[in-house]
């Protein structure tokens, strides 16, 4: 195990004491959601987000704000600053017909809990179980530091969507910074990884320019945010330049999977893309480029923020090196499951939209279409694991040796060691054929010694003694006696391993 050194503690303690600052900003201070403009010597609500406060209050657009805690709306930071009303515990709004006054606020709803408050606090708890195993087990290496400075960023970051929404500008300037550095981290992290394996693809000149532009703008970022001065040209600069940084980091990624993907290393490179476009693919494409582009956005920033788990479980694969899944067979699974639920999905996007009253805008056409095909992939991916998982207790094709070979190999995928790889093909046997017991067992060529996977009776180990004497040993062969009958599954120059199969005793009536 490592030890902790000051500077690591330095860092573990910014990180959670920010994570507890957020926790706590979220829990006590409640989602407004009210977006303001003015019209002349008026504050207008424009916008309410949905699952927030005042979509819960049904507060109606096209009103006006005429004073937030008893001061004048511009006098509010978040109103000048943001033309948004939050971290507010009362406000009066004007109607056509009457000013209506709230106060005593709170945070009631459930969308809102679950997305903002439970899964970042879980996801970055998770994340600080992950760092703590990562350096307790890990060798020590630059690389695997890198990688819990990386988890712990886009924890925190993830989590401080919550208080960005609100307009707290500690939580605004963190969401900024640690989403902006977060890329370069990795990137940082991929070369000093790929480093200890004597693989170069880019240069490290690229990893410090980017930290540079990184740094000025966060700087600028905290500078506006504590003069409360925030100017609008400013405003997309951060989101152009992460879209930057995530073009840069996907060409070093897909680039280095072009070079190697026929190397030793190639498994590396394809889990790593398949890891990184789930991560990314919905922020980058649903929320960021429409955001930028177009002003829109199809999906919430806090759903797209949402796939970020697929992250430590993508980098715990590297920095351990083990081979935790069959990733050829994953990517093409997913992609026949995408491909074939193309027109499915059309279909009941168009039966939906034609049954709806009214839709809101193209954008809800996209989300109802992508809710759909996702929707479809994960069923016919349940759909066959189940098929697998259930068909031997269920159906008459338990006892089809074709289905009997797909599930073997199936559930010989998912095991990494020979004692494993024997008890699949006992349950297997067991499952398929009708005998009565299965014993798996190894035994030396020269010594009478044996190596045993269960308890196996003694006239049992007597009876191989006996027939295996004279025997020319070669794996696949099948041994038949009057007890049963056994296959050579493995055999070296010091030993055999047998698999030997018992039948069932018929009684005749």
């Amino acid at each position: 195990m490592q030890k902790f050194k000051w500077s690591h503690l330095v860092v573990l303690l910014f990180f959670i004491i920010s994570a507890g600052y957020l926790s706590v900003l979220s829990i006590t201070q409640p989602f407004l959601g009210i977006d303001l403009e003015k019209q002349g010597d008026n504050w207008v609500i424009t916008h309410i987000d949905m699952g927030s406060w005042a979509d819960r209050e049904n507060i109606p657009i096209g009103s006006s704000v005429s004073s937030i805690e008893g001061n004048a709306p511009e006098d509010h930071f978040s109103v000048s600053m943001f033309e948004e009303l939050e971290l507010a515990n009362s406000f009066t709004i004007q109607t056509s017909t009457q000013p209506f006054v709230y106060e005593n606020i709170e945070q009631k709803g459930p969308l809102h809990w679950t997305l903002f408050i439970i899964i970042p606090i879980l996801f970055f708890l998770s994340i600080l179980a992950i760092a703590y195993l990562v350096h307790k087990r890990v060798p020590k290496r630059y690389s695997a530091n890198q990688l819990i400075i990386f988890f712990l960023t886009i924890a925190t970051g993830y989590l401080s969507n919550s208080g960005a929404v609100r307009d707290d500008l500690y939580s605004i300037f963190l969401n900024t910074s640690l989403f902006l550095v977060a890329p370069v981290i990795l990137m940082h992290f991929l070369y000093n990884y790929f480093q200890e394996l004597n693989i170069y693809w880019f240069s490290k000149k690229i990893v410090y320019s980017l930290y540079f532009f990184v740094i000025a703008v966060s700087s600028l970022e905290g500078l506006f945010l504590y003069s409360h001065n925030y100017p609008d040209a400013f405003g997309s600069i951060p989101g152009w330049l992460l879209m930057v940084l995530y073009t840069f980091l996907f060409s070093v990624i897909y680039k280095g999977l072009y070079i190697y993907k026929e190397s030793p290393v190639g498994s590396i490179f394809k889990y790593m893309s398949v890891g990184m476009t789930v991560a990314f693919f919905p922020y980058i494409w649903l929320y960021l480029v429409p955001a930028l582009l177009f002003g829109v956005k199809i999906i919430s920033i806090e759903v797209g923020a949402f796939f970020l788990v697929a992250l430590p479980i993508t980098f715990i694969y590297l920095i351990t090196r083990e081979r935790l899944i069959d990733i050829n067979f994953v990517i093409s699974r997913v992609r026949y499951y995408a491909l074939l639920s193309i027109i499915p999905s059309l279909l009941l996007t168009l039966g939906i939209t034609w049954l709806m009253e009214a839709i809101p805008s193209e954008v809800t056409y996209v989300q109802i279409y992508l809710l759909i095909h996702i929707c479809f992939i994960m069923f016919l991916s349940i759909k066959e694991v189940l098929d697998f998982r259930l068909q031997r207790y269920l159906f008459s094709a338990r006892y089809s040796y074709q289905e009997s070979m797909h599930r073997m190999s199936k559930d010989m995928k998912d095991q990494s060691n020979a004692v494993d790889l024997m008890k699949v093909m006992r349950d297997e046997i067991r499952n398929v054929m009708n005998v009565k017991e299965i014993y798996i067992y190894s035994k030396h060529n020269k010594k009478n010694m044996y190596c045993v996977y269960d308890q196996i009776p003694d006239d049992i180990l007597k009876h191989f003694d006996r027939e295996l004497i004279s025997y020319n040993y070669d794996i696949g062969s099948i041994i038949e006696t009057e007890k049963g009958f056994g296959v050579i599954v493995g055999y070296s120059l010091e030993k055999l391993t047998m698999l030997w199969c018992k039948g069932k005793k018929i009684i005749l009536t």
